[in-house]
């Protein structure tokens, strides 16, 4: 199978991204007849990375990480006039315990370190940091769909070229992909993946 993550700009490609993590609390609320917390809020509509990480990917874990983790570290240093250092730091934390956990992930699966996402989380933690920084000094007033296009634009290539060469080097495309079509009902034949 050609793995259309090979090209994440790909339209199907955004869908299967988006749409999929939102089908889980749906699944969930009709199994167990509970309403459960969304875990994403429509990530592709991000102005920012840190919109983006904080406040529409995986909001449990942005939640969890934010209460353990940057607060913590902010409210330290904030209490000791460093308030700057403490929101670095605090950001730092996040993206780097991100980056531990992704690397025991591949570790796990290869037997060592890859360290690829590793500087994926890295990337993104410094990235968003001067996207801070810019829209602090310059308070640059940008389009919407300018600074849509930017911060996708930037997570697309980001991903290539860190995020899913280790899924790929897995096989995670050929077991992950075909149950994700057979749950949502397509196949192969409907023209969105060639064998």
């Amino acid at each position: 199978m050609n793995s259309i993550f090979r090209q994440p700009c790909k339209p199907f490609t955004l869908c299967y991204t988006n749409s999929f993590p939102g089908l889980c609390p749906a699944v969930g609320s009709l199994i167990f007849r509970m309403q459960l917390a969304p875990s994403f809020n429509s990530p592709f509509l991000s102005c920012s990375l840190s919109e983006f990480w904080g406040h529409r990917w995986n909001l449990t874990y942005a939640s969890l990480s934010s209460d353990t983790i940057f607060k913590p570290v902010s409210k330290y240093f904030a209490e000791r006039g460093r308030p700057t250092l403490g929101m670095v730091l605090g950001v730092f934390g996040v993206f780097a315990c991100s980056a531990f956990f992704a690397e025991l992930v591949l570790y796990h699966c290869f037997g060592h370190p890859t360290y690829e996402w590793c500087c994926f989380f890295l990337l993104q933690c410094l990235f968003t940091l001067i996207e801070r920084l810019i829209q602090h000094l310059f308070h640059p007033r940008l389009p919407f769909f300018l600074k849509q296009f930017l911060t996708m634009s930037f997570l697309a290539l980001s991903t290539e070229y860190f995020l899913w060469p280790p899924m790929i080097r897995m096989g995670l495309e050929s077991k992950v992909f075909p149950q994700y079509l057979a749950l949502v009902g397509l196949s192969p034949h409907h023209g969105f993946v060639s064998e």
